[in-house]
């Protein structure tokens, strides 16, 4: 007997998905770092958008602007985020730009080169690049963040693939020194699969709203209140 999945979430699902695990991921940063439960839920908010970055480019009608927006947004917020997270490192928007970049890289090498073999290697000394320019300017989750990103967009028709790299991914991560807590955002895998391929409600808007947004508040709170 074949049992049947259903593909029940929409991109706009995942990303309020993302958004809750990074409030509550945040929630604990700011404001009860003691709670280590909190940070461990909120290992899962990047993987859904470094997926999600893979699946807008797929759809997007102009890279060029996709990848000028993301970087714009990082740009403005990186003295608010500087300042209010105090992290000592470039935001998320940085490592998400970056990812698209290697995506869009990517692309253009494999459509320009016809060997299957050495597109995949010229992509893949080029994600490198700039998997080490991420690290070694401090973007949230660095390399690690890029590869992410693009292993999300090569295997994105393969889940059984994605899956195992980043299992991998995760399994390096730990070894380069990355707490262990980092292995709770393979949980993202479990709604991933459940990804229908159709877009849902929410505008392009409000994951860079929502991000700046929630930052600012929980901000105000900790100053505030505690």
């Amino acid at each position: 007997m074949t049992i049947k999945v259903s593909k029940c979430l929409s991109a706009s699902a995942l990303k309020y998905l993302a958004c809750l695990s990074m409030l509550i991921d945040h929630t604990g940063y700011l404001l009860f770092p003691h709670i280590a439960v909190l940070r461990w839920i909120g290992r899962l908010a990047f993987p859904v958008f470094a997926f999600m970055i893979a699946n807008g480019y797929r759809y997007t009608a102009d890279p060029g602007k996709y990848f000028l927006r993301l970087l714009l947004f990082a740009a403005v917020f990186q003295l608010p985020y500087k300042l209010m997270m105090a992290d000592g490192h470039l935001s998320v928007l940085f490592t998400l730009s970056t990812g698209l970049a290697a995506v869009w890289l990517g692309d253009i090498i494999e459509s320009k080169i016809a060997d299957r073999r050495l597109s995949l290697v010229c992509s893949l000394l080029a994600v490198a690049f700039l998997a080490a320019l991420a690290q070694l300017s401090g973007m949230d989750y660095g390399w690690y963040g890029v590869a992410l990103i693009y292993t999300a967009w090569l295997f994105f028709e393969n889940f059984s693939l994605l899956a195992i790299s980043w299992i991998l991914l995760n399994i390096a991560a730990v070894c380069c020194g990355w707490q262990e807590a980092q292995l709770f955002s393979l949980a993202a895998l479990v709604p991933l699969y459940f990804y229908n391929q159709q877009q849902g409600s929410s505008g392009r808007w409000f994951f860079y709203f929502f991000y700046a947004g929630h930052i600012v508040v929980l901000y105000l709170l900790k100053i505030v209140i505690f």
